[in-house]
């Protein structure tokens, strides 16, 4: 006679607690999250003792409310350590988005820091936080889990972000999951001054030894010229005039397409005189 061979008890759901400060626009996101951890078959709990991981959701408005927000989580991670040890803290909100390079050095007792942008991925980030394991993030967490793995430098795909849901969570008529970008290279195309440059730049020394990043505001426009002024393939770059000795920038023009010409103006940001308008020197 053969014997039928038991499945074992099916594991139980992961376990969150949410506790939200702040606004009013604190409570939509938390809503938010709601919606995102139930969707993904998390059971949310009141009691915070009983959680695997609790989402302490920040508020940076003014200093009482920074205040109320660092005694929460100090209150909390002392709350694990009598009852929870292997609870995972997780700190969301304004607070990281706002101080996300200072946080993580000042409270190294928080697992991981999230934020405003990403309360939509809330449920997949509770999953990939091991609960019992200690996980530094240097940062923004969507960042780092969009750019590195936590264990070294190893390049992980970026995701984009979901959109088209409600404010409940449920999904929408416009409801788009987010994709996975998968790649042998990322480019970071940010503008002047994006988060995750910053991130790249610190991480490997990219500004070590090097001059300042350099600002500037422009101005471009697209003409179609007559055929007798179009030169196909024309690119043309100035420095300076009309701008004084002391003014920093120049002009571009290229020729291309039907009779086309894009003509720009740049003028360094570190102008010292405060009538100059860039538009008119254009």
């Amino acid at each position: 006679m053969s014997k039928t061979k038991s499945a074992g008890p099916t594991p139980r759901p992961r376990r969150v607690g949410l506790v939200s400060l702040g606004c009013a626009k604190n409570l939509v996101d938390a809503e938010i999250m709601l919606g995102s951890l139930l969707r993904s078959g998390v059971e949310i709990v009141n009691d915070a003792s009983q959680a695997d991981a609790v989402i302490v959701n920040t508020c940076s408005f003014i200093d009482a409310a920074q205040e109320e927000s660092v005694d929460t989580i100090l209150e909390h991670n002392e709350l694990r350590k009598a009852s929870n040890r292997g609870q995972a803290l997780i700190v969301s909100g304004c607070m990281p988005q706002r101080f996300r390079d200072e946080l993580p050095k000042l409270m190294p007792e928080v697992d991981v820091f999230m934020g405003i942008d990403q309360v939509e991925q809330v449920g997949a980030l509770v999953d990939s936080v091991k609960v019992g394991a200690r996980v530094t993030a240097e940062g923004h967490i969507v960042d780092e889990h969009s750019l590195f793995s936590r264990t070294g430098n190893a390049h992980v795909d970026p995701a984009t972000k979901i959109i088209g849901v409600d404010r409940d969570g449920s999904p929408k008529a416009d409801y788009q999951p987010g994709l996975e970008l998968r790649g042998k290279y990322t480019f970071i195309a940010e503008g002047a001054r994006g988060f995750l440059s910053q991130q790249l730049q610190q991480r490997f020394g990219l500004t070590e030894g090097r001059e300042p990043q350099k600002y500037g505001i422009g101005l471009k426009e697209i003409w179609q010229v007559p055929e007798a002024n179009f030169r196909p393939g024309l690119v043309q770059h100035t420095l300076g005039w009309p701008l004084d000795a002391k003014t920093g920038g120049g002009s571009f023009m290229y020729h291309f397409g039907d009779r086309y010409v894009a003509i720009g103006y740049i003028v360094h940001l570190n102008y010292a005189n405060p009538w100059l308008s860039p538009y008119d020197e254009f």
